[in-house]
């Protein structure tokens, strides 16, 4: 059967109940008058009068057919109450819509049963906001919409719609819901909201210095979202995220990426030049999530263009008119609207919206434009007060404005006690209209009004001072939202904040509120906490060439902050070299205070530049000095760090009791950051002692819990997934350890380092050593410290990929340099796979001419290097296995080789629980096996090599080509 008659009914709440009525028997496949009959239980000349007279129906067979047709009661039942409802009782807003059947019950489902977030997508003007406010309106009342906007300034207002969102609940019933929630939670989760929700204010905020306090906000909002929702129907609504700031949208991806227990909507404006880049490549990025929808709108057609302007006029247009209006506007739903407001007079109708809008203002005058240029210039909703204040106008001037304004249909509908101009659009159109300097004396009320608020949002006071020309008001606000940004965690905006500072201030000023050396400190600190390690270094380099640090002491802050950043960008040398300089700025006896809180840095750039001893006095130093100066947090610094270095040195035990004494100090107040710096140093010396991968994941897991529970971007997170990682992966666990590592790939911050060479090493084992080459060779020569580590599985991708000569050339310069400094004790792997290497190249191609060769190069390099990474040591733990692994490989070298050499290498990795390795031996076993003539032992080889080799692509299919 095909559609059914529709009944002639006036636009309005019964014509989208009968319009939503004949959708969804259209989607139902047109099921036949009988068929509805039999399903609904009623007659076929019921069913036929509910589809086909004007009459209202009964909601209970309505809600008989719905279901018979698989729709959603719920809101069936909102447009049969709206259709019944007196037309001047109806909410404004359900009765100003038009067409967007689909998309409006979309939006709605989306809102009471969804998940994940919907993002309703269109050009400026399209409709999105009229319809996303249309669906809250239509979700039933138990269902608690919480909204929030971004607006124009909201790049410079971290967090902000979050913030309203959240506040909406709280004030939804004086905060009952929100505290009955947060009492189930843990106390962090209240802390970290009051950040966001000043009526929070009896919980004890995290400090802005705390590395983990912006991941904790994160999780913070996530968790309060989850108790809310248990208590009621709750949902997120945040328009324009194209303003967002870089905070939000953040948060709303992490949100997204954990399966938020509330369904979010939002707003977004396409084909926007204006649209910052960090925010468009945001939206592209959110659009792979699968848990994110975006729905596009579409302009109106011809009948609904029809019907809109019915709606906004209460006349019928002819036809010859609606013509002509919709091929003006081409069903551009804002631009109907202002035509419909245009008037009567014999002016010719604008072509284009841009002229249409600066038409509709052209004539404004007298009160009603100093209030829609006051409006425009602040672009955002103002209450009387603060319209009266940027206005200069008294009440009743003000109140004549806005309802010459609103009888223009200029203003959004009713929001309360504020005012707005109806679109963004208009706002533009009124800057548009402004002479030169003429905005300037807005600008100066309104920072001067907005500045006098009790929760002034400092940065858009900064933006209006910025705009009226008075930078010496910007600095003091500046500084103002770098702190404000940094209580909320919004680390990028707060870098932001202080880049703009320093690019403002004078060289000297006494009367500001914070120096130079001071504001470059905390731009390089916020930079850091926002991964970008690099570009704080940068910015402190440029302040100490400048000559901008006044005293002594703001040169050694400098210098000593600068000293950090440098050892894990350019190595421990030039780091060292300008840790002395620090200290040699202030006099010859600096306070122990000053000296200790150098002594952990030291000791780890003494240790990377080969001078062991003195790094253990150092901190053994550091540690008296602590315990002198009553300094726990300096103890255990020192401590943390005496973990590696004794580890390192071949003392497991003793780093194990470091281990235990730190927690001991800390037990009871041990911040969430000491515990991964801890975690890092600890699974690292089980690493580097081959101890098994359940002893590792164990040294860890504490650790990975707070990084998980916070998504821990810093690189000693990293470091301690990595590492876990690590161990799974040499125990032949590569699901497990790619599940730690899968982010790799978003970035090519400083930080990411440890896990992009896991991700590359998971890519290798995985089958995809073309993909694991790309993830390793983008960090050439961006981290000196990094690139030997990634030298190794480069050269493994490229054996697996047939080119052991490139694997080659990738190795030799690493191992050439291991002459100087300790680096050689922990080489024992890249000369094993050199030597694999050096073997394929003689297969394949020099042969054994050229054997003799080849062996001399490699024992003159091992010769060379200052530590004997294949001689006699208690670390690496694997120094047996790949001493035995490397006899075996120059055995392949010159001819020499046999299946015991081969199975002694196997044993060894046996011992080590490492299977990967075992089986390549066996594999290399096997080989000399058949090539002897040994079939069943070589057959047997094979077996426990297939077995061995799971997970390990490249491995097992050289085994099964073997086995052939």
């Amino acid at each position: 059967m095909g559609a059914l008659p529709k009944p002639d009914v006036p636009p309005g709440a019964q014509r989208d109940l009968v319009d939503a009525l004949h959708d969804l028997h259209h989607r139902a496949g047109w099921p036949s008058l009988r068929t509805l009959a039999r399903e609904a239980g009623c007659s076929h000349t019921t069913v036929s009068a509910v589809f086909s007279s004007p009459r209202l129906p009964s909601w209970g067979t309505l809600e008989l057919l719905v279901e018979a047709m698989h729709g959603e009661t719920h809101h069936f039942h909102d447009l049969w109450l709206a259709a019944g409802t007196p037309a001047e009782a109806q909410p404004p807003i359900t009765a100003r819509i038009v067409g967007r059947r689909d998309e409006l019950a979309t939006v709605v489902d989306h809102l009471v049963t969804g998940s994940g977030l919907l993002v309703v997508a269109g050009e400026a003007g399209i409709g999105k906001t009229r319809l996303v406010t249309t669906a809250v309106a239509l979700t039933p009342r138990d269902n608690f919409v919480a909204a929030g906007s971004a607006l124009p300034l909201s790049s410079e207002v971290p967090l902000l719609p979050v913030t309203d969102a959240l506040r909406a609940v709280h004030e939804s019933d004086d905060g009952r819901w929100l505290e009955k929630a947060l009492s189930q939670t843990a106390p962090y989760v209240a802390g970290s909201l009051s950040l966001l929700v000043p009526e929070l204010a009896q919980w004890e905020a995290p400090e802005p210095g705390d590395e983990w306090a912006r991941r904790r906000l994160f999780a913070a909002v996530g968790t309060a979202l989850r108790h809310l929702s248990a208590e009621r129907g709750l949902a997120l609504l945040i328009e324009d995220l194209h303003w967002a700031d870089t905070a939000t949208l953040d948060l709303l991806e992490h949100l997204v990426n954990r399966d938020p227990a509330v369904p979010i909507v939002g707003t977004w404006r396409l084909d926007d030049p204006n649209v910052e880049r960090p925010n468009a490549e945001w939206f592209n990025r959110i659009r792979r999530i699968p848990a994110v929808t975006t729905l596009t709108l579409t302009p109106l057609n011809h009948d609904e263009t029809r019907d809109q302007f019915t709606l906004l006029t209460g006349q019928v247009p002819g036809t010859a008119f609606v013509d002509s209006i919709h091929q003006r506007t081409q069903g551009h739903p804002l631009f109907t609207e202002q035509l419909s407001a245009y008037g009567d007079s014999d002016r010719p109708l604008p072509s284009l919206l841009v002229d249409l809008l600066d038409a509709r203002l052209g004539d404004l005058a007298g009160p009603a434009w100093s209030a829609a240029r006051a409006l425009g210039v602040a672009d955002r909703p103002l209450n009387g007060p603060l319209l009266t204040e940027v206005t200069g106008l008294t009440d009743a001037d003000l109140g004549t404005g806005l309802h010459d304004l609103d009888a223009r249909r200029l203003l959004t509908p009713s929001s309360g006690h504020e005012a707005a101009l109806r679109h963004p659009l208009l706002a533009e159109a009124v800057r548009r209209r402004l002479v030169p300097g003429e905005s300037d004396d807005v600008h100066r009320r309104l920072a001067t009004a907005l500045g006098e608020l009790e929760n002034a949002e400092a940065a858009e006071v900064a933006v209006h001072w910025r705009a009226a020309g008075d930078t010496r008001k910007e600095l003091a606000w500046l500084v103002r939202a770098a702190e404000q940004a940094a209580r909320r965690m919004a680390f990028v905006q707060e870098a932001e904040h202080w880049l703009r500072v320093l690019e403002i201030m004078p060289d000297h000023d006494p009367e500001a509120s914070i120096t130079r050396p001071a504001a470059l400190i905390a731009a390089a600190e916020a930079n850091e906490r926002s991964g970008a390690e690099d570009a704080a270094l940068t910015l402190l380099e440029e302040g100490l060439s400048r000559g901008d640090a006044a005293t002594a002491h703001e040169r050694f802050d400098l210098m000593a902050r600068s000293a950090a950043y440098i050892w894990g960008q350019r190595g421990p040398a030039e780091a060292l070299d300008m840790l002395d300089r620090a200290v040699g700025q202030l006099e010859q006896d600096p306070p122990p205070g000053v000296v200790a809180r150098t002594l952990p840095l030291r000791a780890n750039l003494l240790a990377a530049a080969g001078r062991f001893d003195e790094t253990v006095q150092h901190l053994d130093l550091a540690i008296d000095l602590g315990r002198r100066l009553d300094d726990r947090d300096l103890m255990a610094d020192a401590l943390s760090c005496k973990v590696w270095h004794v580890g390192v040195a071949g003392d497991l035990e003793s780093s194990l009791e470091c281990v235990a004494e730190t927690r001991r100090l800390r037990a009871g107040s041990w911040p969430p950051g000491r515990e991964v710096g801890l975690a890092m140093m600890h699974t690292d010396v089980l690493l580097i002692h081959a101890r098994p991968a359940t002893e590792v994941e164990a040294a860890g897991s504490r650790a990975l819990a707070l990084i998980r529970e916070h998504d821990l971007h810093h690189t000693q997170g990293m470091m301690v997934r990595s590492n876990v990682a690590q161990a799974l992966l040499e125990a032949g666990e590569v699901r497990r350890a790619a599940a730690l590592v899968s982010h790799a790939g978003e970035g090519l911050q400083y930080s990411t380092w440890p896990v992009d060479l896991l991700a590359a090493q998971v890519q290798l084992l995985e089958g995809r050593p073309e993909k694991s080459l790309v993830t390793l060779e983008r960090r050439r020569q961006r981290d000196a410290l990094a690139d030997f580590s990634f030298a190794v599985p480069a050269a493994e991708a490229w054996i697996w990929l047939g080119d052991p000569g490139r694997a080659w050339e990738r190795l030799r310069p690493t191992l050439e340099e291991l002459g100087t400094g300790q680096a050689g004790r922990f080489a024992a792997r890249p000369f094993v796979v050199a030597a694999r290497a050096v073997a394929d190249l003689v297969d394949g191609g020099s042969g054994r001419s050229g054997a003799a060769t080849w062996l001399a190069t490699l024992r003159t390099l091992r010769s060379h290097a200052a530590v004997d990474p294949l001689g006699p040591g208690r670390v690496p733990g694997i120094r047996p296995a790949a001493t035995a692994t490397w006899q075996a490989e120059l055995g392949r070298v010159d001819g020499s080789a046999t299946v015991p050499l081969w199975v002694a290498a196997a044993a060894e990795w046996d011992r080590l629980v490492r299977p990967h390795d075992a089986a390549y031996c066996r594999w290399r076993a096997a080989q000399v096996a058949l090539a002897s003539g040994q079939a069943t032992a070589a057959a047997k080889l094979l077996r426990r090599a297939a077995r061995d080799a799971r997970e390990h692509v490249p491995l097992l299919e050289a085994i099964r080509d073997t086995q052939r």
